[in-house]
Parts: C-alpha cells; sequence; structure tokens
C-alpha cells in the first residue's frame, strides 16, 4: 500500500524517544512536503485538541527537524525489509482516491 499514487500517508516515528508526525502527498514532488506537512498538522491539532499542549511543545521541532523528516520517510522507503512501519488507513472524509494512514515505527 506505500507505493501507490494518490495517496496520504501520516507517519508517526518513534525514534530516539521523540515523536515526529509528518503527512506527505506521493504522488507530488518532494518540494511540497513541507507545505502539506503544515497543513495536516492544524488537522491533526485540532482533531486530538486534548492534546494540544503536547503539540504545541512539539510545533518548534516540526520547523527544526523538517529535514529529519524528509530523511526518515527516505530512509524507511528504501530500507523497508530494515525499519518497518505499522499502519492503521481509513479512508479519506471527502474522496474514495486518498487514504490516511496512521503509523508507527516498530524498530524502536
Amino acid at each position: 500500500m506505500y507505493y501507490y499514487y494518490n495517496y496520504y500517508y501520516y507517519y508517526y516515528c518513534c525514534c530516539c524517544y521523540y515523536y515526529y508526525y509528518f503527512y506527505y502527498y506521493y504522488y507530488y514532488y518532494y518540494y511540497y512536503y513541507y507545505y502539506y506537512y503544515y497543513y495536516f498538522y492544524y488537522f491533526f491539532y485540532y482533531y486530538y485538541y486534548y492534546y494540544y499542549y503536547y503539540y504545541y511543545y512539539y510545533y518548534y521541532y516540526y520547523y527544526y527537524y523538517y529535514y529529519y523528516y524528509y530523511y526518515c520517510y527516505h530512509y524507511y522507503y528504501y530500507y523497508y525489509y530494515y525499519y518497518r512501519y505499522c499502519c492503521y488507513c481509513s479512508s479519506s472524509f471527502s474522496s474514495s482516491y486518498y487514504y490516511y494512514c496512521y503509523c508507527y515505527c516498530c524498530c524502536c
């Protein structure tokens, strides 16, 4: 399910005791990644309102570790057999062409 176009992915990485959230539109080029991730951060923030302070605290890490997210995704993509990700996917709210996936790192 990782290699199809027109899919949304939401990954959760638990490495180094930090929580990283990023959202990627696979069909687009990589330089669109940050914009869409930023958009999804607000979606996630409103959806999980009871984690407001937690996500607000890590909001600064999103900018600081932007390149880390980018690298992390590639690392997972090219080394799928070394770093497993466990994912739960569901269809999007408005379109059947997209899937929202909640994933977490299984290598920690």
